[in-house]
């Protein structure tokens, strides 16, 4: 599992190293979720 934290603050390094293990991050897709739960959590 991955550590949400290492995800949201090193997304490309997380990413870079799945893909040394042959795994592909979409690394656009998890932005964009990040940064909607951003905004809906500051709207609270």
């Amino acid at each position: 599992m991955l550590d949400p934290k290492l995800l949201r603050n090193q997304l490309n390094e997380v990413a870079a190293t799945l893909a040394k293990r042959g795994l592909q991050l979409d690394v656009a897709a998890v932005a964009a979720v990040e940064e909607k739960a951003q905004k809906n959590s500051d709207a609270l």
